[in-house]
């Protein structure tokens, strides 16, 4: 009889083992984790093209807009508006970019009737489904010049599908 209840308890040990084994292999695999879930948002590598103000009186054309261009044909666009009244991508650092590789982001406020305004980007945060830009706008300290203005600011990034979303600071 000792035998038997010694068998018992063995088995009974082993059993509960493997039961142990088994529940711990089930939530180490059981777990579907992915890699969203583990993503940090992290601030991405921009290159400053161009900052300033055009000085057309609005000749240029070009609403306020926040834009998103990833081809050759939207690049020569802007630069052909850009151009119409003062030759604004002479102070460019660049123009000519590979879209394969980069992506621009152009910003450009509203019509101002004094100076000292400005717009720039304050970062480009990468999240996981979306790109974050955040904008910060300046308004002029003091005594104000009395000129037209219109702000822009013009960045590369590198070449990215995600979605771009455009957040304002106050």
């Amino acid at each position: 009889m000792q035998i038997i209840e010694n068998s018992s308890l063995i088995l009974n040990i082993l059993n509960m083992k493997l039961m142990f084994f088994l529940l711990t292999l089930a939530g180490f695999f059981g777990c579907n984790s992915t890699v969203d879930d583990a993503f940090l948002p992290v601030q991405i590598s921009t290159t400053l093209v161009a900052s300033g103000n055009l000085y057309g009186n609005g000749g240029e054309n070009i609403p306020m807009q926040n834009m998103i261009i990833s081809n050759n044909n939207d690049w020569t666009e802007l630069m052909n508006k850009l151009n119409s009244v003062n030759n604004v991508t002479d102070n460019f650092t660049e123009t000519e970019f590979d879209f394969t590789n980069f992506t621009i982001i152009a910003l450009f406020d509203d019509i101002k009737m004094f100076g000292g305004y400005s717009i720039e980007i304050e970062s480009v945060v990468e999240n996981p489904n979306d790109l974050t830009v955040t904008i910060r706008h300046q308004s002029p300290n003091g005594i104000a010049p009395t000129v037209i203005t219109q702000p822009f600011f013009i960045l590369k990034i590198s070449k990215t599908e995600k979605r771009i979303i455009f957040k304002n600071l106050s």
